[in-house]
């Protein structure tokens, strides 16, 4: 497949689990049925952040380690002034707040003062432990300031530079009723110096650029725009382009370097899931909610005067069959009651209602106006579900209404297949559903599809029954929230921050959980004192777990058989260092579960009506891209400012029980490897002691100086607070340790691998731990660097060919199989690494995985490694096969051949061929369609449908010895 091929759509709502009880189905990662394809397809083109490579985020670990090490007397008096459960982060970015806030009390007392004085004085008075300076408060500007349902003022404060506003990096704060400071977030820059102010490209060659990198024409769209904006990177300030930009089945909000016209930033806007009218309320045949009955469309005031389209303030629901986007005459329905046809296609199962053959073109159009009803009805109903209290999604919060309400489609892409497919959907627009959010002002639109394959076999090609997902409540619902958490987590230019990993989990998390808060609130869902009811998808699963791995009232340690918890980890509910291991690797759907149960102890704990007002206002009060611990944190500060506090210890219960407890530690938003931790928070007074040592070259035995010695868990809930760089003689010590036990203490460098210590106790005044570290002499951070390489350059995928020396096995180098012409034959790929200094190889370690969302046949099977003194002439050092249980970990290679071991100044791995294809024709026989036996999508030249036909990967290599 050509790089263009490659392009990704946004990401997916639903996506096929780990297991499902009745079917056996692939993992996550490896997945590739029709439906998972087109998944694949748009997780990859779902989120890019040129901060977020390898080389940028060694950098940003460096400046995180100095400032955690280092920081300033004032930062220093202010941390400590806020008490144990106080925090103030800097971000490594800007040097300047991440947040700064208490989960036991607020920064300042009751003030009669204006919410905007309040935040700006204490940002003034704080300047210098906040990293601001004058010229950075001068640069900021009050924006919006709306008022929530509990009387709290959410600031916002744009930073602009010449009038220029800055990307991403403004001000928020949070402010309440009485005048307390609740916190203050946003990382603005320190320093508004730029590195040019005329842009090199126009505005329209900006949006051909985006429109490009999101894999369409470049012929304009009415919706599409461009406006400077400065952008921050890793090197200093760049002008650029903001850019927004269609391409029929998605939507990109794109940062574009005014000046080289390359790509800087992109997020999809679209989040996938995967008169009267006859309605239901959860869905058709449901043991609940599942009788048609009449109910006034006008009702609530969702259609006004004589309507004769379903177009009201909250929603224009049209079926959109042709996905163009539009609604023309033939799609459009009038207000009305419509019957509802059942049908009888394999791909159904008795109690539940089928409404379309998939097998039958155009038979979507019988039920094509009952769905668009039903469509209509659902929106509206969650409309006012969330624009009620306790929630208060409403117009000055951002919610969907007058100039922007929702474009609702019902029936999207249903007449999208060609040729003897016409009148059936193509493999696009099957089986999902999705949300695209754009800020305040623009409507979204929610596109809901058909499910079950065209000619596809039920259950084992397609496990879903013959549906559309416009009837089923909890899927709509599930969208609707994407829209409510994506207005809400937002920077100071209301762009949501929500883009990747634990944030985006946590948006998958929110969905499944309002939702079904609403549904077991209304009556339709029933929730007993069982474990493991609560399923996101029941009616187009037939009662399975297709969509997600295990219910969401699966509470930790429960025994019911719905309740499997992670291979390895024991059964029951998971826990945050599930984090990365539900899917086999990190994927949103699978990892937001650990955030939805969580969320259902909540619920279980304070109740509905109190959770659902909790969490809603945590997210007003969140800072930019959180962690699932920075919005503990926000609803710890929710409780304070709505309830005095009063919930508190069960709050901080629920969190510790599931692994989010007081010394639980990640990095960001962005941290694949969180730090579990179940212990509530230490009591007043607990006392301190200090940690000293000394870390080592394990190879030399001699002292690493500037060595981040760091603390998995930490006091505050942010990274950083216990750390300290060693010195000279590879001495660090850390001072004001509470007493405790502590996981995953480590030692890192730049170009070593680190040691980390499972569990450390602090217990006495004085405690020594000494550290062994691994120079890794291929790696990024240690100076080497990839001088070629072969095939196209996956970087704005994340996984280029630095991948391969980052140090990072959640991460590595993916390219195509074929020679560009994915003609399902094999074509060596090679990548060549320079190391810092010619080194004498005493080992080779190899994770052969695949990475870039491709599944196991991707991984490198047949490899070899060469090495060479000039970086010309290159000798075979060893050459071998990997296997699948090879994958996910770091394999020595030997024997290493004599001779090629000497004064190597470079090394060069290719990989020959994936798992599959290896011998024979995988790629080419029909009757082999699939990889690990789960059917795919399979093409005139790859009828095998194995993703290794397409994609050849590998995770890391890491090279030690000795200088020569």
């Amino acid at each position: 497949m050509s790089q263009s091929a490659r392009r990704r759509l946004p990401r997916v709502l639903f996506v096929l689990p780990v297991a499902v009880a009745v079917l056996v189905l692939a993992p996550l990662a490896s997945a590739k049925s029709v439906k998972s394809g087109e998944d694949a397809l748009r997780n990859k083109k779902a989120f890019f952040d040129v901060r977020e490579s390898p080389s940028s985020q060694l950098k940003l670990h460096g400046r995180a380690a100095t400032l955690n090490a280092n920081p300033s007397a004032a930062t220093t008096a202010l941390k400590d002034s806020l008490g144990v459960e106080g925090f103030v982060d800097l971000d490594p970015l800007t040097s300047t707040v991440h947040a700064v806030g208490r989960t036991d009390g607020y920064l300042t007392g009751p003030s009669n003062s204006a919410a905007s004085t309040i935040a700006v004085d204490y940002a003034t008075n704080n300047a210098a432990a906040l990293g601001l300076t004058q010229e950075t408060l001068a640069s900021l500007k009050l924006a919006r300031d709306y008022v929530s349902i509990d009387g709290t003022h959410h600031l916002f404060y744009l930073q602009s530079i010449n009038g220029v506003p800055v990307f991403g990096n403004g001000l928020k704060a949070n402010v309440t009723k009485n005048g307390r400071l609740i916190n203050i977030l946003g990382s603005p820059l320190a320093n508004t110096s730029t590195a040019t102010s005329s842009p090199g490209i126009n505005t329209g060659e900006a949006i051909a650029v985006a429109k490009r990198d999101a894999g369409a024409l470049t012929v304009p769209m009415r919706s599409d725009s461009a406006t400077q904006v400065y952008f921050r990177t890793v090197n200093g300030t760049r002008l650029a382009y903001e850019t927004t930009v269609g391409t029929g089945t998605g939507q990109y909000l794109s940062v574009v370097d005014a000046n080289s016209g390359v790509l800087l930033y992109r997020r999809s806007l679209v989040n996938y899931a995967n008169a009267n009218g006859l309605v239901v309320d959860y869905y058709p045949n449901a043991p609940l909610g599942g009788t048609l009955h009449s109910v006034p469309l006008n009702q609530h005031q969702w259609l006004k005067g004589k309507a004769t389209t379903l177009s009201g303030p909250n929603v224009h629901v049209y079926s959109d069959v042709d996905d163009s986007d539009d609604a023309s005459a033939s799609e459009e329905t009038a207000p009305g009651s419509y019957p509802l046809t059942t049908f009888n296609p394999a791909a159904c199962v008795a109690g539940f209602v089928c409404t379309w053959n998939p097998e039958l073109a155009n038979s979507w159009h019988t039920n094509q106006d009952h769905s668009a009803v039903q469509l209509f009805y659902f929106i509206n109903t969650f409309h006012d579900h969330l624009a009620a209290k306790p929630i208060g999604f409403n117009t000055a919060a951002g919610n969907f209404e007058n100039d922007d309400p929702v474009q609702g489609e019902n029936l999207d892409g249903a007449n999208t297949g060609a040729g003897p497919d016409a009148g059936l959907p193509d493999g696009a627009h099957i089986d999902n559903a999705n949300f695209g959010t754009p800020p305040d002002g623009q409507s979204p639109t929610m596109q809901m599809f058909l499910w079950h394959q065209p000619h596809t076999a039920f259950p084992n090609e397609d496990p879903f029954i013959a549906s559309m997902g416009s009837d089923e409540a909890d899927i709509v619902y599930h969208e609707n929230t994407h829209g409510l958490s994506n207005r809400l987590v937002v920077d100071a230019q209301g762009n949501s921050t929500l883009g990747n990993l634990q944030a985006g989990s946590m948006g998958e998390a929110w969905s499944d959980w309002y939702a079904l808060d609403f549904l077991v609130d209304q009556g339709l869902q029933p929730d007993t004192s069982a474990d493991g009811e609560l399923r996101v998808g029941p009616y187009v699963g037939w009662g399975n777990d297709l969509i997600r791995t295990q219910p969401i009232d699966c509470p930790v340690g429960s025994t019911s058989p719905d309740c499997h918890g992670t291979a390895g980890a024991g059964p029951g509910g998971y826990t945050y260092g599930d984090f990365g291991r539900i899917a086999g690797g990190t994927e949103v759907h699978a990892d937001g579960e650990i955030w939805g149960e969580t969320l259902w102890d909540l619920r279980n704990a304070l109740g509905s009506a109190k959770s659902e007002g909790l969490i809603t206002r945590a997210m007003e009060l969140s800072p930019g891209n959180p962690s699932y611990l920075d919005m503990r944190n926000s609803i710890l500060q929710a409780d304070q400012v709505d309830f005095n506090g009063k919930n508190h210890d069960t709050i901080w219960s629920v969190f510790a029980h599931r692994g989010m407890g007081y010394f639980a530690g990640s990095l960001s938003g962005d941290d694949t490897r969180p730090v579990e931790n179940f212990s509530l928070p230490p009591a007043k007074g607990t006392p301190t002691g200090d940690l000293t040592g000394v870390v080592t070259d394990q190879d030399t035995g001699l002292p690493v100086q500037g060595a981040l010695v760091a603390f998995g868990g930490h006091a505050s809930g942010f990274p950083g607070d216990l750390a300290d760089v060693t010195d000279a003689n590879g001495q660090y010590k850390i001072e004001k340790i509470l007493f405790g036990t502590y996981p995953k203490v480590s030692a890192s460098s730049p170009g070593y691998d680190g040691q980390v210590i499972p569990t450390l106790t602090i217990g006495a005044p004085h405690t020594t731990q000494n550290f062994q570290i691994r120079r890794d002499w291929a790696a990024l951070g240690g100076g080497a660097s990839v001088t070629a390489f072969d095939g196209p350059d996956y970087t704005p995928f994340g996984c280029g060919p630095n991948g391969a020396i980052d140090q990072s096995l959640g991460s590595g180098w993916g390219s195509d199989t074929s020679d560009g012409t994915n003609n399902g034959l094999v074509t060596p790929k090679s990548i060549t690494i320079k190391l810092p200094i010619a080194i004498d190889v005493t080992e080779i370690q190899i994770d052969p995985s695949n990475t870039c969302g491709d599944p196991g046949s991707s991984a490198t099977h047949h490899y070899k490694v060469e090495t060479s003194t000039n970086g010309t002439t290159f000798t075979l050092v060893n050459e071998g096969h990997f296997y699948a249980a090879n994958r996910g970990h770091l394999n020595t290679v030997t024997p290493l051949a004599a001779g090629a071991t000497s004064n190597v100044g470079w090394l060069r791995f290719t990989m020959i061929n994936p798992m599959v294809p290896e011998i024979g024709n995988a790629c080419t026989d029909a009757t082999n369609c699939g990889d690990n036996g789960v059917p795919t999508q399979c093409g005139p030249n790859n009828p095998g449908g194995f993703g290794g036909c397409t994609f050849m990967d590998m995770s890391e290599i890491e090279v030690f010895g000795a200088p020569h």
